[in-house]
């Protein structure tokens, strides 16, 4: 399967980390979700009812990040790929999970974990 739907950097706000001054403050991040299913019957049809709907993915995944708490990204990406895999119609997901805030002390753009599931 080679055909995808990207949401690519949706930024969400949660608080994340394990210490506490990463906890006073809700902190952003930035996903990129990739979605693996077959395009075709949407292209032929061309209407929405015939392929997954990027605003309800959002808004599910949106919503599962800023109604809960984290310690690590890993969590974060591994949770979101779990709930589009059990609510959407896919064959499998890509998740890449960036915090810009992690090192920006130290001059590095941002820390990421990237998962790939499939069903």
């Amino acid at each position: 399967m080679h055909d995808k739907i990207i949401l690519h950097n949706c930024l969400f706000t949660t608080t994340i980390g394990i210490n506490k001054t990463e906890r006073d403050t809700k902190r952003a991040l930035y996903l990129d979700i990739e979605l693996f299913t077959d395009t075709r019957k949407a292209a032929q049809a061309d209407s929405i009812t015939a392929t997954i709907s990027y605003t309800d993915v959002h808004e599910t995944v949106k919503n599962l990040i800023e109604e809960n708490e984290w310690d690590l990204i890993e969590a974060v990406a591994e949770a979101a790929a779990t709930i589009i895999l059990a609510t959407f119609a896919v064959d499998g997901v890509h998740i890449r999970v960036k915090k810009p805030s992690a090192l920006h002390d130290r001059n590095v753009d941002y820390t990421a974990v990237e998962i790939t599931r499939m069903k």
